[in-house]
């Protein structure tokens, strides 16, 4: 599965939505030296309960929309 996300730095709370056809995701982390990306990581494998090896951040490393691929069976 493909998802875009519209991602927040510097957030009060690590938070992930849904509107429309992307999510949202807040994190506290910030985007120097690739902190913001991989608390991405970390949260959405908490959120879709799957390891954080099958969260691949396929485009936008160093943007706020990115293009993210979640390895689920």
């Amino acid at each position: 599965m493909i998802i875009t996300a519209k991602v927040k730095t510097n957030a009060k709370s690590d938070s992930l939505s849904k509107d429309g056809d992307y999510y949202i995701i807040q994190v506290k982390a910030t985007p120097i030296e690739n902190k913001a990306n991989l608390a991405i990581i970390k949260l959405l494998s908490k959120e879709f309960k799957i390891p954080a090896s099958h969260v691949i951040i396929k485009k936008g490393l160093s943007s706020k929309i990115k293009q993210i691929k979640l390895l689920i069976d």
